[in-house]
């Protein structure tokens, strides 16, 4: 979602920046700051480490760097 509303997963609008508490695949809890590296490993890896309160149901999709570079960029950008 990009207007701020809860969907499957946060909203993409104001991401970049925040903290935000993630799980990783055994269920272990810590606080991330959203960053250009979360945001690139969970395009990549969408199950390696999700925002708590979702499932983990984002497939892994084959993009290429510069795809994956846009979508970084765009996500970034959306404040």
């Amino acid at each position: 979602m990009t207007n701020g509303n809860r969907a499957v997963g946060p909203a993409l609008n104001g991401l970049f920046g925040k903290k935000q508490t993630v799980l990783d695949t055994k269920g272990n809890k810590s606080t991330i700051t959203i960053d250009e590296a979360y945001i690139r490993k969970a395009i990549l890896d969408p199950t390696s480490l999700y925002p708590e309160g979702y499932q983990p149901l984002m497939p892994k999709i084959d993009l290429s760097t510069k795809e994956v570079d846009n979508l970084v960029r765009w996500i970034k950008h959306m404040q």
